[in-house]
């Protein structure tokens, strides 16, 4: 058997001339302790698939393979990278399988059924979408088991804001709706390369229990409340309901509160209500 060439990560940038696209929103991490931490959160059993996305030059997954995952599935849209993802294929053959393609545009649903953890330092300028495309499975819960995701600082703190707190918004009720969700840790700027302007923060994601109104119907409710914070919902809402103040007393809501002041369980208690009169 061939032996490992065990380059580092920044080797094997260097080996295949490999940069971050700014306008793809990479970054790569060459720290492996940093990424071992991440790998390790993984914690793979049998059987398990993990799904990375953006893997680029290959330095998570070889920290997932290194913390114990036999299944991986990658999904990379920038062929500049497959030199190093072959290069992970032969040192460790019959583990990986990779899609060539936009990860936006990816049919989840169709290649997962279970049993599936999503790991990934995800692309800065697609990993809202990408997270709302995986809170907005049906049914729910669905395919994956849990998320150990990437994000930039401050939406990792918009996603666990609560009520009261100046990041709570949309995101966080739409997170925290449909899975439990908390900052494992922060990643200083400087670990990335290029460095961005902002620090970073790996988040948690597991899946609450099934959620049967439509994810649509949570962020349309919050689309009005948010879109006008500052006012109550008994102003916010009426382009979407008739008369909210009677609406919202009779699922004992206090219309006069603003969005920021409302839990996630009353956007759901409201969410449940306006399918039952309005869909």
């Amino acid at each position: 058997m061939k032996e490992k060439e065990n380059l580092s990560i920044a080797q094997v940038v260097k080996k295949y001339n490999l940069n971050a696209r700014k306008s793809l929103g990479q970054n790569f991490i060459f720290d492996k302790s940093l990424l071992n931490r991440i790998a390790s959160f993984a914690d793979p059993k049998n059987g398990e698939i993990i799904l990375e996305i953006g893997p680029g030059p290959g330095g998570l997954t070889r920290a997932l393979i290194e913390n114990g995952a036999n299944k991986i599935h990658l999904i990379e849209q920038d062929l500049r990278f497959k030199g190093a993802i072959d290069d992970i294929e032969k040192d460790y053959p019959n583990i990986i399988k990779v899609n060539y393609e936009d990860a936006l545009k990816f049919n989840y649903s169709n290649k997962f059924l279970k049993n599936v953890s999503i790991v990934s330092n995800l692309p800065f300028n697609i990993a809202t979408p990408l997270l709302i495309t995986w809170l907005s499975v049906d049914p729910w819960p669905g395919w994956w088991n849990k998320m150990i995701l990437m994000f930039q600082k401050e939406v990792a703190e918009r996603i666990t804001a609560e009520p009261f707190n100046k990041n709570y918004g949309r995101l966080s009720v739409i997170s925290q709706c449909r899975a439990k969700c908390k900052i494992l840790f922060k990643v200083n700027s400087a670990a990335f390369h290029p460095a961005p302007k902002v620090d970073s923060s790996v988040v948690l994601f597991e899946p609450l229990e099934d959620l049967k109104i439509r994810i649509s119907t949570i962020e349309n409710i919050t689309k009005h409340a948010f879109g006008q914070r500052r006012k109550m919902l008994k102003s916010s809402l009426k382009n979407i309901i008739p008369d909210p103040t009677y609406f919202l007393k009779e699922i004992n809501i206090d219309a006069e509160k603003r969005a920021e002041e409302l839990s996630v369980k009353e956007y759901i208690v409201i969410s449940e209500a306006y399918e039952r009169y309005f869909d």
